[in-house]
């Protein structure tokens, strides 16, 4: 290609269509050469990038392919050269600031000079702080923690202490200090019984004693009478002698028993629920105690119980209330159960149902024309299986219902059997009943009443 004139332009268009004036050349061949040379296709795509936003691959090809003697074979198609008023000697190479429509390219000033760190390098950071002993506390210094009289470090963040007396599986030596006054809690008052598990003093269902509040009465013993059969009255709690008595009265649902001079009043704890070791019986009010065969004391007494063994507890003339019986050594507040917990705890032993005149009760069937047989469920297993039948005595007080008919009982209910869960009856009238007939009992009036025992 021959490229002749005075005033000849290289002009190059972006794909958006601006003109970016490289340089002026003048007429000579070998300047448009040279000026070429100088910016070969590496250069014009490092100024100009390489991502097509200024020049297509294709207009890189032809540049890459200007030959060094410029023999006039390039195809320079697609290029505008344009005349331009100037002079050749006025060719100067522009800047990519010299560009039109071009990216701004962001500053990196600073990035790379002496004072910029490598991810990596750590120098000039600043260091690690040195180990750090806390100063000693006081009332007006917030200090280290005091363990054995050694002062606690921080060392790179672990809390550390040489201290000597504590080992591990240590339960107490604590001591907390204040200007000479020290208080120590020693290894051995922390244990067991001390402590929220194992009967300790936080535990439930510590007290071993049942009906402690004397809050359940389902004897419906009344204040002064003569004990009945079993010598009961209270759930759990008996008389020493037939036709004892003592009063009782109750306030903001306490329960204080008075007991008269020469009287004692006893419960007798199932050796099921003892295990071996010292206890202690607490209670409120004037009547001395004591646990099994030792001696008589106030509330606070302690004693030895062995495990498995029924252990009678017993209380001598005066007032006694919220009585409690413990693992251990010192008592502790009274436990205060759920009603109907110490409901169930009571009919383990004893389960009396009594009715309003007019009620039904039991199940069962007519054994012949004489006898209805009636079945009756225990709210809770008893300790063992009942012997006997309680009732009011009389056997006007009891029916059998039968059909729609009532017939009035010619003798009290009788036991027949029982076992742990239940108990059969025999229910006796003088006629009228029908061999094989489905029937249950009723009551003619608010005395009646069947009681089952398996007291210790």
């Amino acid at each position: 290609m021959a490229v002749t004139g005075t005033n000849i332009s290289l002009t190059l268009r972006n794909v958006k269509g601006s003109e970016l004036t490289y340089s002026e050349l003048d007429a000579n061949q070998s300047n448009l050469k040279t000026g070429v040379e100088n910016h070969s296709h590496d250069e014009f795509a490092a100024v100009l990038g390489t991502d097509d936003n200024y020049v297509t691959d294709a207009e890189k090809t032809k540049l890459v392919n200007l030959s060094g003697t410029n023999t006039g074979d390039q195809d320079l198609s697609g290029y505008s050269l344009t005349s331009h008023n100037h002079s050749l000697s006025t060719l100067t190479e522009k800047s990519y600031n010299s560009l039109t429509d071009k990216p701004t390219i962001p500053s990196i000033a600073g990035l790379l000079d002496e004072t910029a760190h490598d991810v990596l390098d750590h120098t000039g950071l600043p260091g690690v702080p040195a180990a750090y002993t806390l100063p000693t506390a006081s009332t007006t210094v917030l200090g280290g923690v005091k363990v054995d009289g050694t002062t606690v470090t921080i060392t790179d963040g672990v809390i550390s202490s040489t201290a000597t007396g504590v080992t591990d599986g240590d339960k107490g030596n604590i001591t907390v200090s204040n200007s000479g006054e020290t208080w120590t809690v020693n290894d051995g008052d922390v244990t067991n019984a001390k402590l929220a598990f194992d009967g300790g003093a936080l535990s439930g269902f510590r007290n071993h004693i049942i009906n402690g509040n004397f809050s359940i009465n389902q004897r419906a013993y009344a204040s002064g009478a003569a004990v009945g059969a079993g010598l009961y009255g209270h759930d759990r709690w008996k008389m020493a002698a037939s036709a004892d008595t003592y009063t009782y009265s109750t306030t903001t649902n306490v329960t204080t028993v008075t007991i008269p001079a020469g009287k004692i009043l006893r419960q007798v704890i199932e050796g099921l629920n003892l295990q071996s070791g010292t206890y202690v019986l607490s209670w409120t009010g004037t009547a001395q105690g004591k646990i099994g065969a030792g001696s008589y004391g106030a509330s606070g007494i302690t004693g030895s119980i062995t495990g498995g063994t029924d252990t009678t507890i017993e209380f001598g003339p005066g007032t006694v209330s919220k009585v409690q019986l413990e693992f251990g050594t010192a008592p502790t507040p009274f436990e205060a159960r759920p009603y109907g917990t110490e409901l169930a705890l009571c009919q383990r032993y004893y389960y009396q149902e009594t009715y309003a005149a007019g009620s039904y009760f039991g199940g069962g069937y007519n054994a012949n024309t004489t006898i209805s047989q009636q079945y009756i469920k225990f709210p809770t297993p008893m300790r063992i299986a009942p012997t006997a039948l309680q009732q009011s005595g009389t056997a006007t007080d009891y029916q059998v219902r039968h059909g729609a008919v009532n017939t009035t009982c010619s003798s009290v209910p009788a036991f027949n059997n029982a076992t742990a869960y239940g108990c059969t009856i025999y229910m006796s009238v003088a006629s009228g009943l029908t061999a094989g007939q489905g029937s249950f009992g009723n009551t003619s009036n608010s005395n009646a009443y069947l009681g089952f025992s398996a007291e210790l």
